[in-house]
């Protein structure tokens, strides 16, 4: 039996950041690889760039939509649990987008794919509670160091494997690297009561079920400047980075 003490060891604490750098690498690469591939993609279909845009605006707005719900998953029930659903959806998305023999039907399954691109609330509130304050720099550092890496590996997935192959057999590798991660993560991470690490929360009896948060907690953060004033700087700092990719 896996002890608490062991949990919160830093050895095993660096092990979960590692799985989760893979899980995210990969989650951030199996968006990217469409990029890659998207001319055999316009040919397949007979469509038109713009049309190609509307696909990614609409798989970014349902990834909007689902940020906050989410969310608040992720401050309710078993992080680990939910990591592992996003891991599982983002297999399961992927590999129906493969399906699809009209544009319609891809448009569809494609926009799905963006239910699960959210887990890095969860990954962040996770390891917030395997590593204390005066640590977390270099852990969190790890995990935002994703989008540019998962980037660079879409990228290279995609022309090793989407140009001799086509964009269906690389969408099947990145689904089933989906669900292989996922299931990483169900066994070799586990959940840790939320609070663990906070010097203020040492010595006391923690119980998972203390700490959930409710839904009119959620007016209250979103009254708070400072949180306001991060979230406009965080929208608008997106626009070059989007500008230079798109």
């Amino acid at each position: 039996m896996i002890t608490l003490s062991i949990l919160t060891s830093l050895k095993y604490a660096w092990f979960v950041a590692i799985i989760l750098f893979l899980f995210r690498t990969f989650h951030e690469a199996d968006k990217y690889v469409i990029s890659v591939v998207l001319p055999q993609i316009l040919e397949e279909f007979q469509i038109t760039y713009i049309l190609a845009g509307a696909l990614f605006t609409a798989t970014t707005i349902l990834s909007v939509v689902f940020y906050p719900v989410w969310g608040y998953l992720f401050d309710r029930y078993s992080r680990r649990i939910l990591i592992t659903l996003s891991g599982i959806l983002w297999g399961l998305t992927t590999l129906l987008n493969t399906l699809p023999r009209t544009f319609t039907g891809f448009f569809i399954t494609r926009t799905l794919t963006g239910v699960d691109n959210t887990p890095p609330a969860g990954i962040h509130s996770l390891l917030s509670d395997y590593f204390p304050p005066k640590k977390r720099g270099k852990p969190f550092g790890l995990i935002s160091a994703v989008a540019a890496f998962g980037a660079l590996i879409g990228t290279i997935i995609g022309v090793t494997i989407g140009y001799p192959y086509g964009w269906r057999p690389l969408f099947f590798l990145t689904g089933g690297l989906g669900i292989l991660l996922a299931i990483a993560v169900y066994f070799f991470v586990k959940d840790v009561p939320r609070g663990s690490t906070e010097p203020e929360l040492s010595g006391l009896e923690l119980r998972e079920e203390v700490y959930k948060i409710k839904i009119k907690d959620l007016f209250t953060l979103i009254k708070k400047p400072s949180l306001l004033f991060l979230s406009l700087q965080g929208f608008f700092g997106v626009f070059p980075w989007q500008a230079l990719t798109a």
